[in-house]
C-alpha cells in the first residue's frame, strides 16, 4: 500500500445527498443552504484542528457531494497507528444518524486506494473506484464498504490501532457493519447508533421513530413501484428488521408502533 507516482493511499468516502434535485427545485434558496450547512458540519471530522494530531484529514464538499480522505502513510499514523479504517465508520455512522435526525438521507462507498486531494483539487483511481461504488452497489440509502477495503483492513496495521490485532477489531467491524441480502456490506447505523448514545434508554426510541417517520414521508408521493419506490422499500425493510430484531417482551407496545406497514409505505409489503 505504498504511495505512488504523486498520489496518497487512502480511506476514501464517498457520499451522495439523496433526493438533492427535488429539494432544490421546490425549496427556498435559504432552506437548500442550510441543508448545505448542516451537512458539511456533520460530515467533516469531528478531531478537527484543535486536535493533538493530524492524520492529514482532507474534505471537499460540492453541491450534493461530498468526499473524504485519510492518507494511510501520514508521518503521524505510521508513527502511531490509531485505527483509522474503524474511526472513519464511526464519524460515517453519526454523520448519518445526524443527517437523518435532521430529514436528510444519504448513500456512500468506502473504499481505500490512490487518491490526491488537497483544498482545491480531488482526483485519482481511488476516488474513481469510490463513486463507481456508490453507484452500483450503494444504490439504496446506505454507506457500503468495499470488499477491497475490508480485506485491506485485514492486512494491513496502518489501519488498525496499535494496541489491537485483526480478531478484535474484526468483532468491532461486526458490531458496526451489516451484510444485507445482496451480499454487500453496509454501515448498519439503526443498530450500531444505540451503542454511541449518552441515554439510550430515551434517544435511541425517539431515534426510530424519526426514521420510521422519514421514511413514510418520503415514500407518501410513490404509489407505485419505480426506483425511487425501491429504494424506500429497501429502507423500510431495513427498519422492520432492526425493529422485528428485539425481543418480544422487550417493550411490546412501543415495537409495535415502530413497525412500518403496507398501510403508510403504500409499494412495501410486509408479511
Amino acid at each position: 500500500m505504498a504511495d505512488i507516482k504523486g498520489y496518497k493511499e487512502s480511506v476514501i468516502s464517498f457520499i451522495d445527498i439523496l433526493g438533492f434535485r427535488e429539494i432544490v427545485g421546490k425549496r427556498k434558496q435559504n432552506d437548500i443552504l442550510n441543508i448545505l450547512k448542516a451537512t458539511r458540519k456533520f460530515f467533516q471530522y469531528e478531531r478537527g484542528a484543535s486536535a493533538s494530531f493530524s492524520l492529514e484529514e482532507k474534505f471537499t464538499n460540492f453541491s450534493d457531494t461530498i468526499i473524504r480522505s485519510v492518507p494511510i502513510n501520514s508521518d503521524e499514523n505510521k508513527s502511531l497507528p490509531m485505527g483509522i479504517f474503524f474511526m472513519e465508520l464511526i464519524d460515517l455512522l453519526h454523520a448519518q444518524c445526524d443527517l437523518i435526525a435532521n430529514g436528510v438521507l444519504v448513500r456512500g462507498a468506502v473504499t481505500i486506494g490512490q487518491i490526491y486531494h488537497d483544498e482545491s483539487y480531488v482526483f485519482g483511481p481511488g476516488l474513481n473506484a469510490a463513486y463507481e461504488l456508490e453507484k452500483s452497489a450503494a444504490i439504496y440509502p446506505r454507506i457500503v464498504i468495499d470488499t477491497k477495503a475490508l480485506l485491506a483492513h485485514k492486512r494491513n496495521k496502518l489501519l488498525r490501532n496499535v494496541d489491537n490485532d485483526y480478531a478484535y477489531e474484526k468483532d468491532e467491524l461486526k458490531e458496526l457493519l451489516r451484510c444485507s441480502s445482496d451480499g454487500v456490506w453496509f454501515i448498519d447505523y439503526l443498530r450500531a447508533i444505540a451503542e454511541e448514545m449518552d441515554k439510550p434508554e430515551v434517544d435511541y426510541w425517539k431515534f426510530l421513530a424519526a426514521h420510521k417517520n422519514l421514511i413514510v414521508s418520503y415514500s407518501s408521493k410513490h404509489k407505485k413501484l419505480d426506483s425511487v419506490a425501491l429504494k424506500h422499500n429497501w429502507l423500510a425493510k431495513y427498519h422492520n428488521e432492526v425493529v422485528e430484531g428485539f425481543p418480544k417482551d422487550f417493550k411490546p407496545t412501543k415495537l409495535k408502533k415502530l413497525v412500518i406497514t403496507n398501510k403508510e409505505v403504500k409499494t412495501f409489503h410486509n408479511l
